[in-house]
């Protein structure tokens, strides 16, 4: 396990961002980011790291402060991303102001990271 928060949230995105090239997709297209970190303090480091990765793309986050993570971790990240849609049938309709549109569907592949020693 890498030492220190900021490490730890490095090698997690670097992890996280393999996981979503295998599936099909990358971090522009994360919906939403959760990250369990056991001190708040180290949030403004962590936030760095994050918009450097994350660059102008903005997924939904939480940070929440956690008392322990699993095998002394500090950082763990749970994030969802949008995939390409695995079935070639058509979006559903809806009807909006008299003028049916395309409702896109939404796949989401999962990963999370926690860090093992």
């Amino acid at each position: 396990m890498a030492a220190g928060s900021e490490a730890q949230t490095e090698q997690g995105l670097r992890h996280l961002a393999a996981v979503l090239r295998e599936a099909g997709t990358s971090l522009d297209h994360v919906a939403k980011a959760t990250v369990f970190v056991t001190d708040l303090d180290d949030f403004g480091k962590l936030n760095a790291i994050y918009t450097k990765r994350f660059g102008a793309h903005k997924p939904a986050r939480s940070t929440v402060q956690v008392a322990a993570l699993p095998r002394g971790a500090s950082v763990e990240i749970q994030l969802a991303a949008q995939t390409a849609p695995r079935l070639a049938r058509p979006p559903p309709l809806a009807l909006t102001n008299g003028r049916f549109r395309m409702i896109p569907r939404f796949h989401f592949a999962s990963a999370r990271v926690c860090f093992p020693p």
